[in-house]
């Protein structure tokens, strides 16, 4: 076997924060080619538990198998460039310390909503608003339209779109997503 080859063979391994009060890091399997692309800060979609998917932040890549359990394997990475900087993710280690709370429930209160996405997110109807749906089919006729019974969904998915589009648009657009909320929201 050549010495390329057994790089080949070998397992790599992330270690991810978790945006929940458990003051561990959690381990998944990932492929050579996820640890060479992978860094530090970059979000990742992981499963956990029997049915639950969190978005958790890349924190440390190697080849250290953990003994303890098998490691799952992570769902999708989301980003193509770290959202948090080292010098970020420094200073909220120190945050944690200092206050005594986990590094997960630093990163849930420093990142918008948005860039944390959970397969708990509750979808409810808002009793208080009426939607004429037939004006907004007939409105999605001439002008694009998301339209969400949960706000947080509609962001996330408006949050895809301005990403997508981005990303296929010549480098002179200016792309921004603002967000306006009437003064009876609840969260």
């Amino acid at each position: 076997m050549a010495p390329g080859d057994r790089e080949l063979d070998m397992d790599y391994f992330l270690e991810v924060v978790l945006p929940i009060p458990l003051e561990k890091l959690f381990t998944y399997k990932i492929s050579k080619a996820e640890a060479d692309f992978l860094q530090e800060g970059m979000r990742v979609a992981v499963p956990f538990g029997k049915s639950k998917i969190y978005t958790a932040l890349a924190y440390r890549i190697h080849q250290n198998a953990p003994e303890a359990y098998e490691p799952k394997e992570i769902y999708q990475i989301l980003d193509e460039h770290p959202v948090v900087t080292p010098v970020q993710l420094k200073h909220w280690e120190w945050v944690a310390k200092y206050y005594m709370c986990t590094l997960g429930e630093v990163i849930r209160s420093a990142l918008p909503s948005a860039f944390m996405l959970e397969s708990e997110t509750l979808i409810l109807p808002n009793k208080n608003a009426e939607v004429d749906e037939q004006e907004l089919k007939d409105a999605a006729q001439d002008i694009p339209i998301v339209y969400a019974a949960n706000m947080s969904v509609g962001v996330n998915i408006l949050l895809a779109l301005v990403e997508e589009a981005a990303q296929r648009l010549a480098a002179e657009w200016d792309i921004e997503i603002f967000e306006v909320h009437h003064k009876h929201k609840i969260d």
